[in-house]
């Protein structure tokens, strides 16, 4: 997870969408809490996936689908 006393990028990404394993996420959010330069990085990968996320077009779910929740 750690290069030099970092998280890696990859690792960043799976944080910000919570895939990482639980002690991992653990051991990352611990991190997070005293490094400015991971938290920062994180910051920057949050707000692209925000960016990506406003670009996704939005279908409404067929009648059935809807019906049933």
């Amino acid at each position: 997870m750690n290069t030099a006393n970092h998280i890696t990028p990859d690792d960043l990404y799976l944080f910000a969408l919570q895939l990482l394993p639980d002690a991992a996420m653990k051991d990352a959010a611990n991190h997070l809490k005293e490094c400015d330069v991971c938290r920062a990085h994180l910051g920057e990968i949050q707000g692209d996936l925000v960016t990506y996320a406003l670009t996704a077009e939005l279908h409404t779910p067929p009648t059935q689908a809807r019906e049933r929740l």
